[in-house]
């Protein structure tokens, strides 16, 4: 019920109203009164009656409190009776109006359906090399008979970019096995000298991937997970390629990524030439919080370490990059899922379909404090590799084969458990030779 300040014209209106409805009840009263009590010589008595009524609408501070409660109560019933057949009108299904209440709600529903259908749409015509947007819906996704799925995942400068634009710089399998919890990342080096699947000639694993692209677009994809495969023994279920603008800039859409160092990181010689992460590259020890830039010049770096070193901090920004992609908070933040999309469908490619990536993707997301496990193929002393020069550097499998390297792969899981087991019982000896020394001295 509306207010109006005492004096102002509505005010004068609603007192008005109040009078004649209060004089309308007390003459109803009066007049029920004299017709059961009145004798027909009290004529003159009821006119009398009258005159006095009719002085009482110029008396308006005698009307009791009662008649203004109930000329309010009066009004109120009358709005809420009025309110409530609007709303039966707005909601009666033969009623013009409620016909086009749902016109909107379903225009409004097929503006917002397409343009999600939209973006989804072009998302997956812009990363997918198999299928379209309907596909991969149906069905588990690819996995061995223990239930591990195998991932390519290789990343190179990026199409038209001098330097070796399709050339894959990094290399690493992602082994995951969903019902354990578990993951392991299996780095190979892009020197590695192999047998190109289809071809009678042997290259450097890193030129697979521009060998394949060469017989058309996502043939790159397919070639090197056949030349993977042969390295590692496992069946490689699927792939994506991924080039540095990807990595920079998802990082930064995530608003930078955290990494700890045990001692500063130094890099002063190789992008001295070009100037590239300012010429001199340099991280102080402890936590330390990379951007886009940072981020890709860490990963990158090589020239005072080794392939090898840098194969570990790839392993290291791809860690930091999951926890902080599925943070709380960060995959329910519209904005930034929505610049991952963008920056995804334009700088990675993959071999899953559309249906198989929303599965990926969900698959990742609840496997919270997965247990991880990390390999880098290399040529220490008790690595499974060993160099050569066939006038340039190259590297070879021990033995002159795989099987070695064949047998890790198939058994990461089972080899770290067994050192950390092996591991756990050489810390147990420690400890009780070191009680027993303890006991003797004392």
């Amino acid at each position: 019920m509306a207010y109006y300040p005492a004096g102002s014209r509505e005010d004068d209106l609603i007192n008005e109203k109040i009078k004649t409805f209060g004089v309308s009840l007390k003459q109803k009263s009066k007049t029920k009164t004299r017709q059961t009590d009145k004798e027909p010589e009290d004529d003159q008595e009821e006119a009398e009656e009258q005159d006095r009524d009719v002085d009482e609408q110029d008396e308006p501070e005698q009307l009791n409190n009662q008649s203004k409660k109930t000329f309010m109560g009066f009004l109120k019933t009358k709005n809420r009776q009025q309110r409530i057949e609007e709303q039966k009108k707005m909601f009666n299904p033969k009623s013009r109006r409620f016909k086009k209440f749902l016109g909107l709600v379903f225009l409004f529903g097929l503006i917002v359906g397409g343009i999600i259908f939209y973006k989804a749409s072009s998302f997956a015509g812009k990363i997918s090399t198999n299928g379209s947007l309907f596909t991969g819906w149906f069905g588990d996704l690819k996995s061995n008979e223990q239930g591990q799925i195998n991932i390519l995942v290789f990343g190179m400068r990026g199409k038209n970019i001098p330097g070796g634009s399709l050339l894959a710089d990094s290399i690493m399998v992602v082994a995951v096995r969903p019902e354990e919890n578990k993951a392991a990342l299996i780095s190979i080096p892009r020197d590695l000298y192999v047998e190109i699947p289809g071809k009678d000639y042997s290259r450097k694993i890193n030129e697979a991937n521009p060998i394949g692209e060469e017989q058309g677009e996502g043939k790159g994809l397919e070639l090197m997970k056949k030349t993977v495969s042969n390295v590692t023994g496992l069946d490689i279920h699927y792939a994506v390629s991924t080039n540095f603008n990807a990595l920079r800039e998802i990082v930064d859409v995530l608003g930078g990524i955290t990494i700890y160092l045990d001692k500063p990181f130094v890099e002063d010689e190789q992008y001295v030439e070009g100037q590239e992460c300012g010429g001199k590259f340099i991280l102080p020890a402890g936590e330390v919080h990379l951007d886009g830039e940072e981020a890709l010049c860490y990963s990158r770096a090589r020239f005072k370490t080794s392939d090898f070193d840098r194969a570990r901090r790839q392993q290291e920004v791809l860690l930091a990059i999951k926890e902080k992609a599925l943070a709380l908070g960060t995959l329910s933040n519209f904005s930034k899922v929505n610049n991952i999309i963008d920056v995804v469908g334009t700088n990675i490619k993959t071999d899953m379909k559309t249906g198989e990536m929303k599965k990926m993707f969900e698959l990742f997301k609840n496997m919270d404090n997965m247990k991880i496990y990390k390999k880098v193929l290399d040529n220490s002393k008790n690595g499974l590799l060993y160099s050569s020069n066939n006038g340039s550097y190259i590297l070879l499998p021990k033995g002159d084969n795989f099987e070695q390297i064949h047998q890790a792969c198939q058994n990461i899981f089972k080899q770290e458990d067994k050192q950390e087991s092996e591991s756990g019982d050489q810390d147990e000896a420690k400890n009780q030779n070191d009680d027993s020394t303890n006991s003797n001295n004392d």
